[in-house]
């Protein structure tokens, strides 16, 4: 049972930061509208970056323990 419920929240998280990459595009383009100074601008997109590089650690992650528990099973 223990391993089944790894697995699923494991795809939950696996979603989460799929759905969370949309919201960073969406960011994006929003930004990309907006009259802001380059400096603001280039830091803005630099977190976004950086929140993208966390995102696929944890997706990389996820799909491993996903992958462990489908074989132990």
């Amino acid at each position: 049972m223990m391993a089944r419920d790894t697995f699923d929240r494991c795809e939950e998280i696996a979603t989460a930061m799929h759905d969370q990459d949309g919201l960073s595009i969406a960011l994006i383009r929003y930004i990309a509208g907006l009259d802001l100074p380059s400096d603001q601008e280039h830091v803005i997109y630099a977190l976004i970056h950086a929140q993208g590089f966390c995102r696929n650690r944890v997706t990389y992650e996820t799909r491993h323990i996903v992958q462990e528990t489908k074989l132990s099973a």
